[in-house]
């Protein structure tokens, strides 16, 4: 599959993280992110979206982000992660990347 873009799966691992949040980039239409001491990837609306795609997100600074600006919502879009919960008064919907892709941002989260 990465062949003949990148030396080694390797190289392409590396860089998957990068691809992934420019998937849900494209696929929210948004134009830009969010950082202000703290970073959350992108706001939707009212609505912060943090892309990590990977088994055990961090998503402690985009927590901050999300009270700083009053969310009592945080989208986490994950590698394979589908769960809610509440965490610090806000509530947490972490979404498969597939998902999130295949349907988008789901009335509940707006």
């Amino acid at each position: 599959l990465c062949t003949p873009f990148f030396d080694s799966e390797a190289e392409f691992l590396g860089i998957m993280p990068s691809l992934v949040e420019n998937a849900v980039c494209s696929s929210i239409s948004a134009k830009s992110f969010m950082r202000d001491y703290y970073e959350v990837d992108f706001v939707h609306g009212k609505l912060p979206i943090e892309v990590k795609y990977q088994e055990n997100p961090d998503i402690r600074n985009a927590l901050k982000l999300t009270g700083r600006i009053r969310s009592p919502m945080l989208v986490v879009v994950s590698k394979s992660i589908e769960k809610a919960e509440i965490r610090g008064g806000v509530r947490v919907f972490y979404v498969p990347l597939w998902k999130f892709l295949l349907y988008g941002i789901r009335e509940e989260w707006k």
